[in-house]
This record gives C-alpha cells, structure tokens and sequence, in this order.
C-alpha cells in the first residue's frame, strides 16, 4: 500500500486504491488539499508485472525462431549449377563431418567419406536441383538422380534463364 504525506503538517496517511485514483486527496488531520503523487490522468494505463512481461518476451522470441525456423526449411524445385568443384555428402551428419575436415586439413578422413560413399564429388558447372534450402547448406540432387546431397549454400548458384 501507499503512503502520502500532508505537504503542510508532514503526517504519513496510508492511500488506499480508491483514493490513489483520485487527483487530489485532503489531510484527516489538518485538512489541507493537496495533489495526489500517485494520480495518473491517463485511464487507459495498463501495468504488467514482471512475470507478465516476462512472458510475452518468450512468445515474442518463440515466434520469430519459428518464423525464421520455417523461412529456413523452404522446398524448391529449381535447376542449379555448381560454382566450383567439390564434395557433397549423402545425409546431414556426414556434412557435418565433412565440413569438420575441411577445416581441419584432414585429408584422409575425406577420402575415407569419398570411399565410405558417404561423400560424392561434384565438378564446377554439374547441374542440380535444389531440393530444400537452409540457413548454410542445401540439399540437391543431380540431374537425373534421386539421391539427395547436403552441399554448402555457397557451392551452387540458380541457373539463369
């Protein structure tokens, strides 16, 4: 609960809620009129509490992970054209590996994908199909191919008409 203080003989009053909507409250005591600190003008103020607020950050963020989760999952059909040579791996988690590799100059543990079949080469100007997009690699497929390949979304252009 509130208090306020009578500006003329300095006694603290408790301010119940209905008084705090009032815009000027009058000392039991001495009776002088003064103005209500805790009066607000505006009768449309919406106060949330810290949990509320809380809460509609998380549904914020939430739906915009979702929305960005759903821009990131987008199917094509459209032809492309591979901008330079290089390997493709046959699932996610051997692009991932594959990548790892690469980084590491481990030279070895990508021949061993390439002969594993887990990792296929693919020459500068092959065409594919993008067969879904996401934030730093796609999926293809060789023309005339049902297989698909995990490429670097760098690795591959749309071929122009």
């Amino acid at each position: 609960m509130n208090t306020v203080t009578c500006p003329k003989c300095k006694i603290i009053h408790e301010l119940t809620k209905e008084l705090a909507n009032e815009e000027s409250l009058t000392c039991l005591a001495c009776g002088t009129t003064f103005k209500n600190p805790y009066y607000s003008n505006s009768t449309n103020t919406v106060s949330l509490t810290k949990k509320q607020k809380r809460g509609i950050i998380v549904f914020v963020v939430i739906i915009i992970l979702y929305l960005i989760g759903k821009n990131d999952d987008t199917s094509y059909s459209s032809q492309y054209i591979v901008t330079k040579d290089t390997y493709a791996a046959t699932d996610k988690q051997t692009r991932d590996d594959l990548v790892s590799y690469a980084l590491n100059n481990d030279i070895q543990a990508v021949r061993n994908l390439l002969i594993q079949g887990k990792a296929v080469p693919l020459n500068k100007g092959e065409e594919v199909y993008l067969v879904s997009y996401r934030l730093s690699y796609c999926v293809v497929r060789k023309k005339g191919s049902s297989q698909k390949l995990w490429i670097n979304n760098e690795c591959v252009k749309q071929q122009s008409k």
